[in-house]
């Protein structure tokens, strides 16, 4: 691992992003909403920038060449888990945290009926045929679309910083560094509510450390889909599918408790409860690539 060049990746990595977020986001005549979304889609991008920079600044090239082909002969497999994994673990974590707070799930989809309001729209369709539709987008074109995005974040995470840790550090070690950089790459927008809002008790540490849980679980699972093919693009797939899935369960919370004092805890898969189907199987490949590293 080169210290200087890394330290280098996180200056630019983290510089370019914050400066966004919070020099260039205020300055937007937009709603704080809209901002964050178009932002954050920017700052996306800015992982492999940095790794650009690096070349650039450095002299070195910078070889995405093969990484960025599909490699899909033979490794089906990866890309189906990176498509559909999200969705199973997602429902699993939301099944999890309404079965401990039973008083939140809110079968008549009050708060979506609420937004359909808002926006006036066609009486001829119920709340769940709506929540129907989003689910099936959410599952089938979404993680597609949104992979498109997701592969800036990719190629410089797991195309870059997590090969890097691992030429010093235990794969345990890697994705618990990896984890925590990457949570704290969020910080600026969960500070401004993205994520978990801003009445949590502990605002904002318990948001960043959340964060972290759950990069850490995402990480270790895009990087075993990376380490199986070679290819960047089953990490952005699943990222993708993650960033898709993860709102649904929050459709079937009542309005007066989404973004409350259990925010923390789910029903989205951020949520320290909700994310323990995805923190199982992370820990379940992390003890894989751990054996394998021994061989």
């Amino acid at each position: 691992m080169k210290r200087k060049q890394f330290l280098l990746y996180l200056a630019l990595v983290f510089g370019l992003s914050w400066s966004l977020w919070i020099v260039v986001l205020p300055l937007l005549p937009l709603p704080l909403n809209t901002g964050l979304q178009l932002t954050s889609a920017a700052a996306m991008y800015f992982p492999a920038l940095s790794v650009l920079l690096i070349g650039l600044i450095l002299k070195r090239q910078t070889n995405w060449r093969d990484m960025l082909k599909l490699h899909a002969r033979g490794n089906g497999i990866y890309y189906i888990i990176a498509w559909f994994l999200p969705a199973l673990v997602t429902v699993l974590g939301g099944l999890i945290y309404f079965a401990l707070f039973p008083g939140e799930f809110d079968p008549k989809l009050t708060y979506m009926a609420s937004l359909m309001a808002m926006q006036d729209m066609d009486a001829g369709i119920t709340p769940l045929q709506l929540v129907l539709i989003q689910a099936a987008q959410a599952v089938t074109i979404a993680p597609v679309i949104n992979s498109l995005l997701a592969v800036g974040e990719e190629l410089g995470w797991r195309g870059y910083m997590v090969p890097e840790l691992r030429k010093k550090f235990t794969p345990l070690q890697t994705h618990l560094i990896a984890g925590l950089i990457w949570g704290l790459w969020h910080t600026p927008i969960n500070m401004l509510g993205h994520n978990y809002g801003l009445r949590y008790p502990g605002y904002p540490w318990g948001g960043i450390l959340a964060m972290s849980f759950f990069c850490f679980s995402i990480g270790v699972i895009a990087s075993r889909l990376f380490e199986k093919t070679g290819s960047i693009w089953p990490c952005a797939l699943l990222h993708g599918a993650v960033n898709a899935v993860s709102g649904l369960p929050i459709l079937f919370q009542k309005p007066a408790v989404i973004q409350g004092r259990h925010v923390l805890l789910g029903p989205s898969p951020n949520g320290f409860l909700a994310g323990l189907p995805m923190l199982l199987l992370a820990l379940y490949y992390l003890y894989l690539m751990t054996k394998e590293a021994k061989v």
